[in-house]
């Protein structure tokens, strides 16, 4: 597993790890469970918003990108 990995819906179940983001405790970070370094899921292509923008795993980083925000549905 490496930089731009890119994460696929599957039917079996993942826990993944969510962490509070360091820099603003509002948005969250998600990590692959159980690796030596941090691995985050990223939006790629800088964080564009736009539909069907790949979702890669990534070493963290500082990048907004990294950082994901959840509402209540």
């Amino acid at each position: 597993m490496g930089d731009a990995t890119p994460v696929v819906a599957v039917q079996d179940p993942f826990a993944w790890e969510i962490w509070p983001d360091v820099q603003d405790r509002s948005y969250y970070r998600l990590l692959v469970p159980g690796q030596p370094r941090p691995i985050n899921v990223e939006l790629s292509d800088h964080g564009n918003p736009a539909n069907g923008t790949p979702i890669q795993l990534w070493d963290q980083w500082q990048g907004l990108n990294q950082c994901w925000g959840f509402e209540q549905a």
